[in-house]
């Protein structure tokens, strides 16, 4: 089922990958809905590799924001991005003293 739900969405980023770069591009701002919109095509992105990794590494180191700030660490997790193990430790390293964020980080490493 999860090869098939892969196959699936990749197929999807493939045929819409202009759309969703789009619909990316103009949900930037800081209002929740674009935001929540903003990480559903940039995880259809994701699926399409390398190509968007910078995109997606910018999302995590310059967000202000708790929800974008987790939304791209769990792509960059679920990706071959080289930037993954750096995001990781600094993610750790700002939040080991807050037990309810770091039991997030536990969390997104088990995807």
């Amino acid at each position: 089922a999860l090869a098939a739900r892969n196959h699936l969405v990749l197929k999807l980023a493939q045929t819409f990958e202009n759309e969703f770069f789009k619909v990316f591009q103009e949900n930037l701002m800081d209002d929740p809905k674009a935001r929540r919109l903003k990480s559903c095509v940039l995880g259809f992105l994701n699926h399409l590799g390398e190509k968007y990794y910078s995109i997606i590494e910018e999302q995590y180191f310059s967000s202000h924001l708790m929800t974008d700030h987790t939304m791209a660490l769990k792509l960059l997790v679920a990706s071959h991005n080289p930037a993954k193990k750096r995001a990781l430790d600094h993610f750790y390293n700002q939040w080991s003293e807050d037990s309810v964020v770091i039991n997030k980080y536990f969390g997104i490493q088990t995807i």
